[in-house]
């Protein structure tokens, strides 16, 4: 008998986050901007120009 076993790993869903504190944004070279911030995220990146000043998270549209 086993008197710890290791939990199962659930590989149903994926979960990445970043967090930063105020006081850490601050601290970087950015413009002092929600789209700067979510920049830093994995998998973030500037959408397409047509959709204006929008980002897309893990290949989502920003449709």
């Amino acid at each position: 008998m086993v008197a710890s076993a290791i939990p199962a790993i659930d590989v149903s869903s994926v979960d990445t986050r970043t967090v930063l504190t105020a006081a850490q944004l601050q601290r970087l070279p950015l413009p002092q901007s929600v789209n700067a911030a979510v920049l830093l995220a994995p998998g973030s990146v500037n959408a397409d120009s047509r959709y204006g000043n929008a980002v897309s998270l893990g290949g989502s549209s920003a449709a």
